[in-house]
């Protein structure tokens, strides 16, 4: 009995690795808010072992760039009609680690249009966050945005019939709902992340900055599908994964209602007012050291005497 239950358990811990799925976290999609742009920074990134990525590492020029640029500004100002993209910069690169593809791509842009100045506040509308690049991106023969449709689908399509499928955590009878998560997925759609105003937020009342965050807590794309063995578990896994992750900040106490970020100008007085009391505890310090060292030399004098 020993030696049959022995036997149970090296057959599980072989197989164990194939059925578990650990999703690849991607890095957030930061955005900056100042007074007259916005710096937005996705990091995002989708790891796979379906099929093999084009290898490349691309840097665009000036005119690759402004080519990108025409993708995503109709998306920004679908959302926000002023949002305009003042600069982008772009690295989009693929990279096969112990055979999983990962495809990364690293933008920073600066966005202006979005922000109005009554003076003395700041109304900055983020609802572009919120955008949906829905055609392809292609550079340097590797596209960017329509992965699941390029990419994913012709080999989920063309899986025998003893195979199971996954979708977004739950299993399928057959590969016809996972192919159709599959064909709509691209790498720019945001258009299922809330306003910012139900996002967590998180108050730095020292540092003068508010934070908002947002984790779905789940990969947004995550298919699963392989060869069943007659144990149950599959034999052999395959699996693509994107789990992007998104903060907001505002280096001054503020406030939301929507999209729509609100914040407090500093006044002149309150900027002045930190130099004060700096100079204030430095004086004060000052006449303290120079009082003890006036009682200091008062005492020995008198000792002398």
């Amino acid at each position: 009995m020993g030696k049959h239950w022995r036997i149970i358990v090296v057959a599980a811990i072989i197989l164990l690795p194939t059925t578990i799925i650990v999703p690849a976290r991607g890095a957030p999609v930061y955005a900056i808010v100042a007074p007259s742009q916005v710096t937005l920074q996705m990091n995002l990134s989708i790891s796979e072992n379906i099929t093999s990525l084009p290898l490349a590492n691309i840097y665009p020029n000036s005119s690759a760039s402004r080519q990108i640029i025409d993708h995503l500004q109709p998306a920004f100002q679908k959302l926000v009609p002023g949002a305009t993209i003042a600069t982008l910069n772009l690295q989009a690169r693929t990279i096969n680690a112990s055979r999983t593809w990962i495809l990364s791509e690293n933008y920073t842009l600066v966005i202006t249009g979005v922000n109005t100045n009554s003076g003395s506040a700041i109304r900055s509308n983020t609802g572009f966050l919120t955008m949906n690049v829905a055609d392809g991106i292609s550079l340097g023969g590797l596209e960017l945005n329509t992965v699941g449709q390029s990419y994913l689908l012709a080999p989920l399509n063309s899986q025998p019939a003893n195979t199971a499928y996954f979708i977004n955590g739950g299993a399928t009878l057959n590969a016809a709902i996972p192919a159709q998560t599959t064909q709509t997925f691209s790498i720019l759609d945001f258009s299922w992340v809330p306003a910012v105003s139900f996002w967590t937020r998180k108050d730095d009342l020292l540092g003068q900055s508010t934070t908002w965050t947002f984790d779905q807590g789940s990969p947004r794309f995550n298919l699963t599908y392989g060869p069943k063995s007659p144990e149950g578990p599959l034999i052999k896994t395959f699996t693509a994964v994107y789990y992007p992750a998104f903060q907001l900040t505002v280096p001054a106490n503020a406030w939301a209602s929507g999209s729509t970020v609100y914040f407090d100008l500093a006044t002149p007085s309150e900027l002045v007012m930190p130099t004060i009391i700096l100079i204030s505890i430095m004086v004060l310090g000052t006449t303290f050291l120079l009082d003890r060292r006036l009682s200091v030399t008062q005492r020995f004098r008198a000792k002398k005497r």
